[in-house]
């Protein structure tokens, strides 16, 4: 199990590869662009074993662009830094259970008549891109999305290059959707995995998940992983056999 934990947290730096960051050692302090939310600027421990002068290190990147500290982490990645970052003034801002499943624990959902599910790709013709683009924004993914353009299209398509994402459609309604982010070093991380609000309780969360699962594992990936912060969800994910394995904190601090 350690070393699922290492690869986890290694995958968590992998994500954020394509951001600008600074070597605070022993944390990569990782910058989004431009006025980036809060949660694209943050820390992530790069060893086990954090000490009070590597919290000072880590919080000097963040003063020298006039922007609160931000840390992010499995658990039992590195145990002694919960206590240590609420001792240094940090407070929790996000709990989330996470969770994995392998070729072995897997157990697919069982199938559903009238189901369809669309997979998209950064190949997918743009008709297919465009369907799919306008269907994960009535689920939920961008319920601010008002008009459809073509730089909507192209950086979904971005998203694509080493992802993949699913639409879940009965009777060619779509009723959920999500993705699975980049392979790397055999892991993937589910993400973004939403219903309609009416289509609750109904198995189509835990048959997309399972698809996307099952599909996973066909592109050479030994271990899915997933985070979720929803009551009540990770029954959901338990019935197709992901297990908690750790969790994943994230803490800040105001200056």
């Amino acid at each position: 199990m350690i070393d699922l934990i290492d690869r986890i947290q290694a995958y968590l730096h992998h994500e954020y590869q394509d951001q600008e960051f600074l070597e605070a050692f022993p944390f990569t302090v990782y910058f989004g662009q431009g006025d980036a939310k809060p949660e694209f600027n943050l820390a992530l421990p790069a060893q086990r074993h954090i000490k009070d002068d590597d919290l000072l290190r880590m919080e000097d990147a963040f003063r020298q662009r006039h922007l609160s500290p931000r840390v992010q982490f499995v658990d039992a990645y590195a145990p002694a830094l919960r206590t240590l970052l609420i001792d240094n003034g940090y407070e929790l801002v996000s709990e989330g259970t996470v969770l994995v499943c392998t070729p072995e624990s897997f157990r697919p959902a069982p199938d559903m008549p009238g189901l369809t599910t669309l997979v998209l790709s950064g190949d997918a013709s743009l008709d297919d891109l465009v369907a799919g683009l306008k269907q994960t924004n009535q689920l939920g993914f961008d319920p601010f999305a008002t008009r459809m353009l073509d730089t909507d299209v192209e950086l979904f398509r971005k998203t694509l290059v080493t992802g993949q994402a699913f639409v879940l459609r009965l009777h060619k309604k779509p009723v959920s959707a999500g993705m699975f982010m980049e392979i790397f070093d055999g892991l993937t991380q589910l993400v973004g995995l939403a219903v309609l609000e009416e289509d609750h309780r109904q198995g189509f969360a835990a048959y997309l998940t399972g698809y996307m699962t099952k599909y996973a594992f066909s592109r050479h990936v030994d271990t899915v992983f997933l985070v979720t912060t929803v009551d009540g969800a990770e029954n959901v994910y338990r019935r197709i056999g992901f297990k908690p394995s750790s969790t994943l904190l994230t803490f800040a601090k105001e200056f």
